[in-house]
């Protein structure tokens, strides 16, 4: 086996969630991920358990890794949290946005219209994630965006199935919006976009999630 970092094992697992690739009703175990990444148990493991710890997964008597069902009242304290934290992250984060890191988000707001066009719910899920936390990283704010990242684990999986299963060609983009307040260096339009963006985004999920629940 390869000589993976456990970092490395865990990070992988994140973007997974993350980026909707492990959904509600995907099978998994420690075995299986184990022998997929090309590592011993032990750094998987070690992954599941913190990120259980998250709230992220649930791991039950026989090792078998879920993810926890979601209830409205979960999701709402979910949404309502993020629409706090996020766009006060990306107000903070606007001073230190310079040339190089606008122009990285325009690059993913692309790659998000192309997504929508294109009906590539990886490249959007992907893209999707690399704007927000691109902006919230502008500024080191570490306690905020771990605190945001455990939000988008938990909500990753079911962003992934809805998007997976109603396609994108239903999601509304505030992208240019963020990216025209951040223009003209103004944080109330910013957070305002962003709060709208997650909003529209939550709303979509929870509809989706009730028809088939």
């Amino acid at each position: 086996m390869c000589a993976m970092k456990r970092v490395d094992v865990e990070a992988l697992i994140r973007k997974r969630l993350i980026h909707g690739k492990i959904q509600p009703d995907t099978r998994l175990s420690m075995r299986s991920l184990a022998s997929e990444l090309d590592v011993s148990a032990m750094p998987v493991r070690e992954a599941l358990g913190r990120l259980a710890a998250e709230g992220a997964l649930v791991i039950n008597e026989k090792k078998r890794i879920a993810i926890p069902p979601m209830t409205e009242s979960r999701f709402e304290e979910i949404r309502l949290m993020r629409e706090l934290l996020e766009p006060e992250a990306a107000a903070r984060a606007l001073p230190a946005i310079n040339r190089s890191t606008f122009q990285k988000l325009q690059r993913f707001d692309d790659a998000i219209d192309l997504a929508m066009r294109t009906k590539n719910v990886a490249r959007y899920m992907q893209s999707n994630a690399g704007f927000h936390f691109t902006l919230y990283s502008a500024y080191p704010q570490p306690v905020t965006l771990r605190l945001i990242e455990t939000l988008w684990l938990q909500t990753g999986p079911f962003q992934g199935y809805v998007i997976n299963q109603w396609g994108v060609q239903n999601l509304k983009d505030q992208h240019e919006l963020a990216l025209e307040a951040i223009q003209k260096r103004d944080p109330i339009k910013l957070k305002a976009a962003i709060k709208q963006d997650i909003s529209d985004g939550m709303r979509l999920i929870k509809e989706q999630l009730m028809q088939v629940t």
